[in-house]
């Protein structure tokens, strides 16, 4: 009869055991979840800031001035430094390809992460999936007269020449 009872208090044991676990881990999933959430939100309002803001170092602001011939290099170009988000990408969506919704018909720059060349949803094409992530996760700017460029990695210190050339581009220095 003793044996009996070790048994059954072996079996509550466990499962009381298992239950700890998976709240265990939901936690963990919980805490991780919220983090990226507060990076990705961090990540979202420096892009912005990065490309909007009325700053005399934001990309719309280094652009007003080439437009009107005020650039510091020159008149017609402008040298920025950028910094953030770090790791995030500077693309141009021109001319007739799929836009983000912030820019349906005109021509725009964003600011968002790069998808890369293997991604969870494998049957979009790359285009489709970063126009997804730009349009979800990132931030854009019209710019009527852009001209297509590279995509440009933002990091640390990123050197940027705005150029006015019949047309707006962009490179990396």
């Amino acid at each position: 009869m003793l044996k009996q009872r070790k048994g059954i208090l072996l079996a509550e044991e466990t499962i009381k055991i298992v239950i700890a676990l998976i709240c265990i881990v939901f936690l963990i999933y919980l805490l991780v979840t919220l983090y990226y959430t507060k990076v990705g939100d961090a990540k979202l309002n420096q892009a912005k800031a990065t490309l909007k803001d009325s700053n005399t170092s934001s990309i719309k602001s280094g652009i007003e001035k080439v437009k009107i011939g005020q650039g510091n290099l020159g008149g017609t170009s402008e040298e920025l430094l950028i910094h953030n988000p770090n790791s995030w990408y500077l693309f141009s969506f021109v001319q007739n390809e799929l836009k983000p919704n912030e820019c349906v018909g005109e021509n725009c720059i964003c600011i968002c992460s790069n998808v890369g060349k293997v991604g969870v949803a494998f049957w979009k094409s790359e285009q489709q999936r970063q126009l997804e992530e730009c349009d979800k996760k990132g931030t854009c700017l019209i710019v009527k007269d852009l001209i297509r460029f590279k995509e440009i990695e933002i990091s640390p210190a990123t050197e940027i020449l705005i150029k006015n050339d019949n047309g707006i581009s962009i490179i990396k220095k």
